[in-house]
């Protein structure tokens, strides 16, 4: 079997260039006029459907168009006489009929008729028509579409639904009248007789296709046979490295040249290929290495840093201080966009990097704040690189938290209005108190004069206003004293519990209530006298961001490495830019505020070792004075 298969490829496939060229030259020219052969019949043939198509939709038409406006009229004059349908189909029938028959001349391969819908039976029909066609048709015939459709129908049925004779194309027409649809005219015609008709047109086809082929296969050989003899004699003159003989044809005389010369140059080809496949391979290694470099480098730096691809703006990667920072997932960055994480809380800032950075390919330390995952609000410097990676152009994302430094920058700021305040209150302080001590003492001197008993009141005021501007430099003092006072362990819930009756009396006086929340936490070294004044500072201005009937809550507790004192109001907040003054001597938000009460808290608690944090919204304040634990 295998030794037959063998002969068999031989013969259709020889080991000689020219006969398998003609052997695929052959194939290919009988597998191209069979196609022809097969395709144009089909072709025909559908060319032949929808031409009778659309004779079926012509003639189906023109019956719609013909059918009499009378005939409502003759079914409602039998309807009036009492007559049977069978009876009024008769009737119809004498008025239709002729219709029908004038028309089966003209078409008489076609079967036509008429249907009422109101009767359910056939009406006329053609164009052989007997007594026995009036009669109702089922309803499950696809020819009951139109009614629900409303327009005309084309189907191929099998088999035909009036009259069995074989599978049929069928068009139905809706007639209307009055707007509804009264019955439908239809026009068929055998599929038998279609193919009858293209019968001839398919032999005649492929009797030329038969011709062609063997006209084909003639020239071919006699081609092919001319083209084997001039090939074998300029091979054997090639063997012989002779001259081509002047009989072969004439474009194969310089061939020989040509292909000496065309040998010499691919091996130089070869040569300049072999030294270009290198230095590609060099190049391709070198960019490995430089794609290593920059993803160690991205991946190792501790700034945060992400690369977006521009045109749909979405993260394509990030590295791990990104992740750390933000706390997001890689699953839940890659692919989307900085808006859909909310990554930026200034939309405006996002716009001016992408912009400046597709005009100028790069931007620059663009301070901005951005938002982690917690909803944790941080100040950046974010500077940007339009690069390509592949095919896409993207922009790489470096972002470095400048958080503290602003903290920082803010608290060196704080400081040093306190340094400045602390160097007026030293030079001023005692100076202004000593003149103020004089005053008080000869108003109350004048005061108790009998002469002067009409004015008590003009000094008792005088001698109030003293005492308050000696109370504002008494918190100078306090705010410009660099050295701690004498410290004793103290525990701040003594402390506390002793100062309780005159926050209650502050509060009760105003509709107001306290609630001590007090833990258990160790005694601090800490001055008894400044932490009372912290506590009563804090306490106060509680109580005057409350509206009547709010509740201040004082707690304590202690962590792993804090004792926390916590005062917490129910007022409406404080505003973001007030946030960013608190602490600021003179800055107060009360009418009659000195703006120096918590100016002089963060000043003991900068003494204390102890830091301030304030946590506020609209539902209230909360001042947390975190000591170190010992």
């Amino acid at each position: 079997m295998l030794l037959f298969l063998r002969k068999v490829k031989e013969h259709l496939f020889p080991m000689q260039i020219t006969k398998r060229v003609y052997a695929s030259v052959v194939i290919v020219v009988m597998i191209l006029v069979l196609s022809l052969a097969c395709l144009l019949p089909w072709e025909y043939i559908q060319v032949r459907v929808a031409h009778r198509s659309k004779d079926l939709y012509y003639v189906a038409s023109l019956l719609e168009s013909r059918f009499p406006k009378s005939v409502h009229d003759i079914l409602a004059e039998s309807q009036a006489l009492g007559a049977s349908p069978d009876e009024q189909a008769r009737v119809l029938n004498k008025v239709l009929q002729p219709t029908i028959d004038h028309l089966s001349k003209y078409y008489p391969q076609m079967g036509l008729g008429y249907y009422s819908i109101a009767l359910d039976r056939v009406l006329a029909m053609g164009p052989h028509f007997s007594a026995t066609d009036l009669k109702p048709v089922s309803h499950d015939n696809s020819c009951f579409l139109v009614y629900q459709t409303g327009r005309p129908e084309f189907s191929r049925q099998d088999p035909a639904p009036f009259k069995p004779r074989g599978p049929v194309l069928n068009v139905v027409y809706p007639i209307y009248r009055n707007g509804q649809i009264i019955g439908h005219a239809w026009a068929d015609i055998g599929i038998r007789d279609i193919y009858r008709d293209v019968r001839g047109a398919i032999i005649l086809i492929l009797l030329i296709g038969l011709g062609v082929l063997m006209m084909s296969l003639a020239l071919a050989w006699n081609l092919f046979t001319r083209l084997s003899r001039g090939l074998q004699d300029f091979a054997r003159a090639l063997a012989l490295n002779a001259q081509v003989p002047e009989s072969l044809w004439p474009e194969l005389t310089p061939v020989l040249e040509i292909v000496r010369k065309h040998t010499d140059q691919v091996f130089a080809a070869c040569a300049k290929l072999q030294e270009e496949v290198a230095m590609r391979e060099e190049t391709e290694a070198e960019l490995r290495q430089s794609e290593e470099r920059f993803f160690k480098a991205f991946n190792a730096s501790p700034s945060m840093m992400n690369i977006v691809r521009i045109g749909d703006w979405q993260i394509i990667d990030a590295n791990e201080s990104f992740f750390l920072a933000t706390g997001w997932s890689r699953a839940e960055v890659i692919g989307r966009t900085a808006g859909e994480l909310k990554i930026w809380a200034d939309k405006e800032d996002v716009a001016r990097l992408r912009e400046e950075s597709i005009r100028n390919g790069s931007t620059r330390n663009l301070e901005t704040t951005f938002r982690t995952k917690n909803e944790r609000v941080l100040t950046t410097l974010v500077s940007a690189e339009r690069i390509e990676l592949g095919q896409e152009v993207c922009i790489l994302v470096v972002i470095n938290d400048i958080s503290e430094r602003k903290q920082m920058e803010t608290e060196m700021l704080r400081l040093d209005r306190l340094n400045l305040l602390a160097e007026m209150a030293a030079g001023i302080s005692h100076e202004v108190r000593n003149p103020l001590t004089t005053i008080r003492g000869f108003l109350q001197i004048l005061k108790g004069k009998k002469d002067c008993q009409s004015y008590g009141e003009y000094f008792s005021l005088m001698i109030e206003e003293l005492d308050r501007a000696n109370a504002i430099i008494t918190e100078f003092l306090s705010i410009g004293r660099n050295k701690v006072g004498e410290r004793q362990m103290h525990n701040l819930n003594s402390i506390i519990e002793a100062l309780t009756p005159l926050i209650q009396a502050d509060a009760v006086g105003n509709d107001k209530s306290v609630v001590l929340d007090l833990g258990d936490i160790p005694a601090l070294l800490v001055n008894e006298k400044e932490i009372r004044q912290v506590v009563l500072n804090l306490a106060r201005n509680g109580l005057e961001a409350m509206e009547a009937g709010g509740t201040l809550t004082i707690r304590t507790y202690a962590t792993d490495s804090k004792v926390v004192l916590a005062v917490a109001d129910q007022g409406s907040g404080i505003s973001p830019e007030c946030l960013e003054k608190l602490g600021t001597p003179f800055f107060t938000t009360k009418e009659q505020g000195t703006g120096l009460g918590l100016a002089v808290c963060y000043s003991i608690a900068a003494r204390h070792q102890a830091e301030i944090m304030v946590d506020s919204d609209p539902r209230g304040t909360e001042f947390r004075v975190c000591f170190a634990l010992p």
